[in-house]
């Protein structure tokens, strides 16, 4: 039996969350695959002020997943929410020094999982994926906007 695109699709997230939980995890005292690419994001962005609407729109996730992800990695002393000076209300997110500390490995095992899905594909066929796969998500925003 063949199935479809989306269902191969969330297989593969499944299998890439799977590989991604078991390195960060090992490699970092418990940190899920979300929580390392947090840690990933304001570590490449530490040259600008970071807010929680950032991840909903790079990460493509809820305002209530990303919130509960933030307050764990707050709790744990890896983020901090700092208040803005021109809207207190703004709480821009910054890396702990411990959040500074597991960046490096935590890269390692994203790209550790990254590096293995290219070396299946040739530089041709990996630029026509990312392409494709661009296509499919301009058609999912475009319904979404259309309300379907």
């Amino acid at each position: 039996m063949r199935y479809g695109i989306a269902f191969r699709l969330k297989m593969l997230d499944n299998r890439i969350r799977r590989a991604m939980d078991a390195r960060t995890r090992i490699h970092e005292s418990g940190l899920t695959p979300q929580q390392t690419l947090v840690i990933r994001y304001l570590s490449e962005h530490a040259d600008r002020d970071v807010f929680q609407r950032d991840f909903e729109t790079e990460f493509r996730i809820t305002r209530a997943t990303i919130s509960n992800t933030l307050s764990l990695m707050e709790k744990r002393g890896l983020i901090r929410r700092e208040s803005v000076e021109q809207d207190a209300r703004l709480k821009k997110l910054t890396l702990t020094e411990q959040g500074r500390a597991v960046h490096a490995r935590a890269v390692a095992a994203i790209n550790e999982i990254n590096d293995c899905l290219e070396s299946a594909l040739t530089p041709e066929e990996k630029e026509a994926l990312l392409r494709s796969l661009d296509k499919m998500e301009n058609a999912l925003n475009q319904r979404t906007e259309d309300g379907v």
